[in-house]
C-alpha cells in the first residue's frame, strides 16, 4: 500500500467514524465494528478524535497484514 493510499483510507475511515458507520469495506480489506463517534466537544475536537482513531486502526491493520 502506498502512502497516498494509506492517507486516503485513513480519511475515509475517519469520515465513517464521524458519520457513525458500523464498518469500512474496500476490495482489499474490511473493518467491522468501528468505534462510536465522539458527540461531545467542538466539531474540530470530534474530527480530531475520528482522525486519530482512524490512524490507530489503520496502523494496527497494517501491522497484522503487512502485505496490503
Amino acid at each position: 500500500m502506498t502512502f497516498d493510499e494509506k492517507l486516503r483510507h485513513i480519511s475515509n475511515i475517519a469520515w465513517c467514524i464521524q458519520d457513525g458507520a458500523s464498518g469500512y469495506h474496500t476490495d482489499n480489506f474490511k473493518i467491522d465494528n468501528l468505534p462510536t463517534p465522539q458527540r461531545a466537544g467542538t466539531m474540530t475536537q470530534q474530527a480530531t478524535y475520528a482522525r486519530i482513531t482512524a490512524e490507530r486502526i489503520m496502523d494496527e491493520l497494517l501491522e497484522q497484514n503487512p502485505h496490503l
